[in-house]
């Protein structure tokens, strides 16, 4: 799993404000004003009677932007009008130094590119032994996208698996229920240091910290763990020592102790990867650098705006913010709006794009390998 500060990048709301312009690979030349080039032709994408069987005029647009993106070429110009475009846009051709692809939005439109779809399924009361039965917690069964962690770089490497789960209600990112706890107000700064919990004491089969490994798992002792319906086991840990960011998977929890596998197999450089050297790292810190939480266990849902999802069973639980029954609730299914990979010459103007983000040669648009014109502001 990445850290919270790769979660909050890889969730961001962006908006590509003023005359952001895109001019990708490493080899492309310097960006040219509009001016100096000659429009061919004008598609429509969006609003009444809009349909892909139409030929994207502004009376007859296209439904999707994908479809504008498939007969755009050199010098034309899409121009995008109001609503919300959940898909992956992948251009058919590259522009040309003075003859670039445009995708813009109409004129006063505000064009949202999401990475998100809307829950559909029924909400029913939450009836699970693990929680409290006078939580307002309700579950729904939906299929999420999987989830792999690949490395420590916030870099996602393909568009359907990814990096988290995200569930938003009303456009705001909620937690996945965890300890410590964050408070609803401080959903959008979740590395705040009192989100964290510190390690008081690391043992290894009932030895103090500083003993030999004997064997690759970890006892964490934190006597301000509560105890936890259903106990910890499958729940993961993240470890944050000092910058260094890992995740282990929880095996066992008793009280206010927990068994975590030494395993961190997307610890960077594998200086994380066995308990010795998680220890020898503790050490040579502060202390109070060495923080963790504990995420993924239902039992740990009991706090307004978190959420737990069961893949086994394909439930999804969520205690809405301000209770009642979740509404206009959306999960991330995607990594990419536009995916821009071995494309040159793409301008994208004024454009909002919503839990996704813009690959360019495989990579991320942040860090951006990209050239650009204006500012890309968070929001």
């Amino acid at each position: 799993m990445p850290n919270q500060d790769q979660l909050v990048r890889q969730t961001i709301t962006v908006s590509l404000a003023c005359s952001l312009i895109i001019g990708l690979l490493s080899g492309c030349g310097a960006l040219q004003h509009r001016s100096t080039r000659a429009v061919r032709a004008t598609f429509f994408v969006g609003g009444p009677n809009a349909s892909d069987e139409n030929p994207g005029t502004a009376s007859k647009p296209f439904a999707t932007i994908q479809k504008a993106a498939n007969v755009a070429q050199p010098g034309d110009v899409v121009k995008i009008r109001d609503g919300i475009y959940r898909e992956t846009v992948v251009p058919a051709n590259s522009g040309t130094e003075e003859n670039p692809i445009v995708f813009e939005a109409d004129a006063g439109a505000e064009p949202v590119i999401s990475g998100a779809n809307l829950v559909t399924t029924n909400w029913q009361p939450a009836s699970h032994a693990n929680l409290n039965p006078a939580s307002p917690i309700y579950e729904t069964t939906v299929n999420l996208p999987p989830v792999e962690f690949i490395s420590h770089d916030p870099a996602a490497t393909g568009n359907e698996v990814l990096m988290a789960q995200q569930i938003f209600v009303r456009g705001k990112m909620m937690q996945e229920a965890r300890w410590p706890k964050i408070p609803y107000a401080d959903f959008g700064h979740p590395m705040k240091d009192n989100n964290h919990a510190r390690v008081l004491r690391f043992e290894d089969e009932g030895k103090p910290w500083a003993a030999s490994v004997s064997q690759n798992n970890l006892v964490v002792r934190d006597d301000g763990l509560p105890n936890v319906p259903g106990g910890l086991a499958g729940a993961h840990c993240q470890v944050l020592c000092w910058y260094v960011p890992a995740c282990a998977a929880v095996l066992s929890s008793s009280g206010s102790q927990f068994v975590v596998s030494g395993d961190m197999p997307n610890a960077p450089g594998g200086m994380m990867g066995r308990p010795a050297q998680l220890r020898q790292l503790w050490a040579i810190h502060h202390k109070d650098q060495f923080r963790y939480w504990i995420r993924g266990a239902l039992g740990l849902l009991t706090s307004e705006g978190e959420f737990y999802y069961d893949k086994g069973q394909n439930k999804l639980y969520l205690w809405a913010p301000g209770g009642g029954v979740p509404e206009k609730v959306e999960y991330k299914a995607r990594n990419w709006g536009f995916d821009l990979t071995g494309k040159s010459y793409i301008h994208l103007k004024h454009l909002n794009f919503f839990a996704c983000d813009i690959p360019t040669n495989g990579e991320s648009l942040w860090p951006s390998n990209a050239k650009t014109w204006d500012a890309v502001q968070p929001v």
